[in-house]
């Protein structure tokens, strides 16, 4: 060994040195001529960014339309199931709060709007004893009478309010705030924003309790809902200043009425012009009323401009509307620019700019660069040629020297790293083949890749093998039941795939990511394992195997990879069994005063295609299609504690004669264009 390490000590060493030499005298040449070669590509693939960057934003801009078209369409159909006017406007705020305005016109062309995203929702703390209160809120200036009505109370305006109101009695709101900074800790601004998430819901309940009240005109009109939480001794207070706004957001025309296509508008705000996307629903009732829905682009092109840091303004034939790189909208009014020329460069607020335009048709897009900014690349490549060239002359001579010198000291270190590993596999060899391979003594070769590597590779594979050997019955047992453990290792079952018709069973647990949110990590894991352990063994127990576990939630297989019969009957005894199991398990630890679990049983029978799916070093038998898809919305849309099975489950073999089973209203389910007729497992006949 000591001589092989001699050798490669010299040979290496001579082969460093020849090399050092001609990479200092060839240095100058070459990288001159490579850099001016670099020059030229890095302007070519600059305007190909530049190219690019416009296809992007063109596709970006018109996915966007396409989908706030389509989101206009599932708003409309949801709009069309309520009988009220009001009932119409309360389910579209509810199921989209990205909506900018929602706008109802009776024949007489009365209208009015609802803008519910310029109202803040004002959360306080409270203790109160009475439910007759006072309220001040803070920069409006003005007592209010707070009446009780249907669990919330309504405010009224109070003209003479007592001298003297008791502490028990009187509630003071705060502004709302929100403020962030980049010195804050990052989960800060998530928690920040998750609160404002959450608070869209209160705020679309209290917008729904004030709706009715549009509809007597009679009765004194509540200036504002406040709802309070005993337990927490927290609320929450909306004004109907800036909710319900008594003025016309759009004039109509017939050829509105019936034009059944989303179009776009520039509408007014008090902060400026807004660019929407508008449909309007004609004759929604006896009454011939009219609801027109608007989603805002103006949004998408300040999340553009933001995005590329480039102004970008926005024409049609009625408006235009711009952004700068900082997302301010821009006052076009005042500062009036060309951009009908077809001219690269134009001038606006005296500042040169360089005009790339993109058609979407509907729109015509214009993004501005400054032209300072677009020539910068240029110069700076210039520059940076001749100082590269000079700088690495000078330190590739020295670089040369200094990793001469360093390779020598290394070369003593590489050659002992070569034939060290060898001696150790040689003592390994001889002990293994004594038949003694728990306590082998394997060389270090950490991240190598050569050949010793390779060898001491796949000597370790070896060695492993034969350990793992004994483990191979023990582990599958973990993975499927014994059951099917055995058959599939005495009737070699071909997991190659195949299609077959199998039932599939998805469980979920209910609010889980609320429950997360108030346990600690390992807690949390603990709780989690316990109650995966308690559906496995009922899932074994009914001869299921376990496709995966997808967070909390878990897919199960029943008829794959092995036939079996009734197999729809086992699911839905296995989910009878997961509920009884789960109701008992949830009595104990409510007596302990640990949070309880709820889950939503999904269960579908179909054709599938199984089998060992993934990378070539990696599989996982599992099970794919349409049917799939179908059982996990299924459990999707499955209250707590709530098992739900589709028509096809219904009229498989023995389920019908065995199970009690509610009929429920067919369901449109995500991804499925026809609705589904479900049913409710009630229990056993």
């Amino acid at each position: 060994m000591k001589t092989l390490r001699a050798k490669l000590f010299v040979n290496v060493g001579a082969i460093l040195l020849l090399a050092g030499i001609l990479n200092t005298f060839s240095s100058n040449f070459w990288i001159k001529k490579d850099l001016d070669k670099a020059g030229i590509h890095i302007n070519e693939r600059l305007e190909e960014i530049q190219s690019q960057i416009q296809k992007f934003i063109s596709f970006l801009l018109t996915f966007h339309i396409v989908e706030e078209a389509t989101e206009l369409e599932k708003v409309i159909q949801i709009a069309g199931k309520s009988s009220s006017i009001w009932q119409k406007v309360g389910s579209v705020l509810e199921y989209n709060p990205d909506i900018a305005f929602i706008q109802v016109q009776d024949q007489k062309k009365k209208s009015i709007a609802i803008v519910p995203s310029d109202v803040p929702l004002r959360s306080f703390k409270w203790a109160l004893n009475d439910e007759s209160i006072w309220v001040y809120i803070d920069g409006e200036n003005e007592l209010f009478k707070g009446v009780f009505h249907e669990g919330f109370y309504l405010l009224f305006k109070a003209p003479n309010p007592p001298p003297f109101i008791p502490h028990s009695k009187f509630i003071k709101i705060p502004l709302p705030s929100f403020s962030y900074t980049w010195k804050d800790d990052p989960s800060h601004l998530f928690l920040c924003l998750l609160g404002r998430k959450n608070q869209w819901l209160e705020k679309v309940e209290l917008i729904q309790k004030l709706l009715p009240w549009q509809e007597k005109p009679d009765t004194d009109m509540p200036l504002g809902i406040i709802k309070l939480d005993k337990e927490k001794k927290q609320g929450s207070c909306l004004l109907t200043k800036g909710l319900f706004l008594k003025k016309s957001l759009i004039e109509y025309t017939k050829e509105q009425e019936t034009n059944d296509i989303p179009s776009l508008i520039l509408r007014n705000t008090f902060q400026g012009e807004e660019l929407d996307m508008v449909k309007s629903i004609s004759f929604l009732n006896a009454e011939k009323e009219i609801m027109t829905i608007g989603f805002s682009l103006s949004s998408i092109l300040k999340e553009i401009a933001l995005l590329i840091q480039k102004t970008i303004i926005a024409t049609s034939s009625d408006f235009i509307v711009g952004f700068a790189p900082s997302g301010e909208p821009l006052d076009l009014k005042k500062n009036q620019i060309s951009l009908i020329d077809n001219s690269q460069v134009t001038l606006w607020e005296n500042n040169s700019y360089v005009k790339t335009s993109i058609d979407l048709g509907v729109l015509k897009l214009f993004l501005l660069t400054p032209l300072d900014q677009a020539k910068s690349t240029s110069r700076f490549l210039q520059s940076l040629n001749i100082s590269i060239v000079d700088t690495i002359s000078l330190s590739l001579i020295g670089a040369a020297i200094f990793s001469f010198l360093i390779a020598l000291l290394l070369l003593n270190n590489i050659s002992k790293k070569i034939t060290d590993p060898i001696s150790t596999l040689s003592k390994a060899a001889q002990t293994l083949g004594e038949g003694h391979y728990e306590n082998l003594i394997l060389p270090k070769i950490h991240h190598r890749q050569d050949e010793v590597a390779a060898l001491a590779h796949s000597f370790e594979g070896m060695v492993g093998a034969l350990k793992n050997r004994d483990k191979i019955q023990g582990l599958l047992n973990k993975v499927v039941s014994k059951e099917i453990s055995q058959k599939i290792l005495e009737q070699n079952i071909e997991l190659s795939g195949e299609e077959k018709i199998v039932t599939l069973l998805f469980s979920d647990i209910r609010n889980f990511t609320h429950l997360a949110e108030d346990l600690p990590p390992h807690l949390l894991i603990e709780i989690l394992n316990a109650y995966m352990t308690r559906m496995c063994r009922i899932i074994d127990e009914t001869h299921g195997v376990v496709d995966k576990f997808i967070g909390d939630a878990i897919m199960t297989l029943y008829g794959a990879p092995i036939s079996l019969d009734f197999h729809a009957v086992k699911a839905i005894d296995a989910a009878l069994l997961m509920k009884k199991n789960l109701l008992d398990w949830n009595v104990e630890r409510e007596k302990n005063g640990t949070p309880i679990f709820e889950i939503g049983i999904g269960i579908h029978t179909g054709l599938v295609y199984t089998g060992n799916m993934g990378a070539e070093n990696r599989l996982n038998y599992t099970a794919i299609g349409a049917n799939v898809n179908q059982a996990s919305r299924l459990c999707s849309i499955a209250k707590p504690m709530q098992i739900l099975i589709s028509d096809d489950t219904l009229k498989s073999p023995g389920v019908e004669e065995k199970f009690q089973v509610q009929k429920l209203e067919p369901a449109f389910l995500k991804g499925i264009e026809h609705p589904v007729q479900i049913y409710e497992v009630i229990g056993l006949k």
